[in-house]
């Protein structure tokens, strides 16, 4: 059996100005927090950017944590893995009958 994956779970995105009062920024962040299970908040993550276009500028805010990738994401991963190296065999197997039609009369 394959290792199980760690998953980064994206809790909150946002783009621009969102927020007009720290009381609001601080309300969000709070409830975002809690919307984390509660083992991985003390390693939930939060960056921070900001960009500047003439005069005006922008903060881009992206939390998220890590956790391990459940049974049914680890065996759709196995699957897609799987589903992937078939078709690459296929496309093998195709190219491989295409040059053997090609040079074996030659």
């Amino acid at each position: 059996m394959s290792e199980r994956n760690t998953v980064r779970i994206s809790v909150f995105t946002a783009e621009g100005s969102i927020y007009e009062h720290l009381s609001q920024f601080i309300e969000s962040m709070q409830e975002h927090l809690l919307s984390i299970p509660k083992e991985y908040r003390d390693e939930a993550k939060i960056d921070i950017t900001s960009s500047t276009f003439y005069d005006s500028s922008t903060v881009d805010i992206d939390i998220y944590y890590y956790r391990p990738e459940t049974d049914a994401e680890m065996t759709a991963r196995l699957d897609r893995n799987a589903a992937i190296v078939e078709e690459k065999k296929r496309r093998e197997r195709e190219l491989f009958e295409a040059l053997k039609r090609k040079f074996e009369g030659a």
